[in-house]
């Protein structure tokens, strides 16, 4: 590596001085650095290129916080601005004084207070009733009073409650009550049925009545009760029994055994099928009571509607077998027992003689009057 000696550097400043003098180029690179100084000072601290400075402000290097505006204080010779509202008034409390009947009773130091005390002695003794319908029966006079001398409020609440208050307050309690009416029971004797057999005419039932009651206070103290009408009312229904009083040699089996019990009108009963009586109807010399007739008929034989009617029952009922009954009018019904087969449904209308089903072989055909068994043969036509 060569090193400048100290003459050598000598030389080199002595050329570089004689460049900046006498080279040409000095005066282009003067006058390029003055151009740029120029420029940013004007960018930089708005200098004016004509030769002024125009004043610029230092740009900040934190972000400014804004202050709160300072509050004003109004001048305390400032008087506060007029205002519409009326200046509030105390209200004018006038004594009243409590008449009863044209009696003057006491006096109280305004009409509201006279008012609120009716009202405070009123629902005392509705209390006490536990009624809301309360009212005050006297004559309530309030006058404006000048010269009386006025009580409080609660020594006139125990005038007007005490035991010689000349009030009447009255106070009514509404309330129902309902009633059991027993029906009555009625035994007839028929001699139409076996004595010893007890039929059941009509089921009765107990009635009920519901009324209206109206219970009076005075005061607080019971004074009267009364039915003012009554709200519903459901009359009871007598039961009636019949009382079978028939011997036994007037029930013995046969064709015209037993009694004829009520008409049958305009009804005609007929024979239910074809066939012959095996057993009539009554007591037979087994004992047993034979509630109908038995006909021994045909396997699969017709059976028909002895009258007309409608259909009520069809089941098979224990040794009934296959059961059929037909209601018709005035309480009459017919049944048939020992039915291979019914063709006929409840509710069904049939007319006399209709198909009903076939014979099991033994035929069981039984009237009924009123829920009374009776013998067929004395109500065929």
């Amino acid at each position: 590596m060569r090193y400048n000696s100290p003459m050598d550097n000598a030389k080199g400043i002595g050329k570089i001085k004689r460049f900046f003098i006498n080279e040409p180029a000095f005066a282009v690179l003067t006058a390029f650095f003055a151009a740029v100084f120029v420029f940013t000072a004007v960018i930089c601290f708005g200098f004016d290129t004509g030769g002024g400075s125009v004043p610029s402000e230092p740009i900040p290097t934190e972000e400014a916080t804004p202050s709160a505006a300072p509050e004003t204080t109004p001048a305390a010779s400032e008087a506060p601005a007029p205002t519409d509202a009326a200046e509030p008034t105390t209200p004018v409390y006038q004594k009243t004084t409590i008449s009863i009947d044209g009696t003057a009773v006491c006096t109280l130091s305004s009409r509201e207070a006279a008012e609120q005390l009716l009202e405070d002695v009123t629902a005392h003794f509705a209390s006490i009733a536990n009624a809301f319908d309360t009212e005050i029966a006297n004559e309530v006079l309030l006058s404006a009073a000048t010269a009386e001398e006025i009580i409080s409020s609660d020594e006139a609440f125990e005038l007007l409650t005490g035991e010689d208050t000349p009030l009447r307050v009255e106070s009514r309690l509404a309330f129902t009550v309902t009633q059991t009416l027993p029906h009555e029971k009625e035994t007839v004797e028929d001699r139409s049925i076996l004595e010893g057999l007890r039929i059941i005419d009509k089921y009765g039932y107990d009635g009920s009545r519901t009324s209206a009651y109206e219970r009076l206070y005075v005061n607080g103290e019971f004074v009267s009760e009364e039915c003012v009408g009554v709200i519903n009312e459901q009359l009871p229904v007598k039961t009636v029994i019949r009382m079978g009083k028939g011997s036994k040699r007037d029930f013995a089996a046969g064709k015209y055994s037993g009694k004829k019990g009520k008409s049958d009108g305009e009804l005609e009963f007929s024979k239910p099928t074809e066939g012959s009586v095996e057993k009539w109807f009554g007591i037979g010399t087994d004992g047993e009571f034979n509630h109908g007739i038995d006909y021994k008929t045909e396997p699969n034989a017709g059976v028909y509607a002895a009258e007309g009617g409608t259909v009520v029952c069809v089941m098979e009922r224990g040794a009934y077998g296959i059961l059929v009954e037909i209601e018709h009018e005035n309480g009459f019904m017919t049944r048939y027992a020992g039915l291979s087969d019914a063709d006929v449904t409840i509710g069904r209308t049939l007319e006399k003689g209709e198909f009903i089903g076939e014979s099991g072989g033994l035929l069981h055909f039984e009237l009924w009057i009123d829920f009374a068994a009776y013998n067929p043969v004395l109500y065929f036509a």
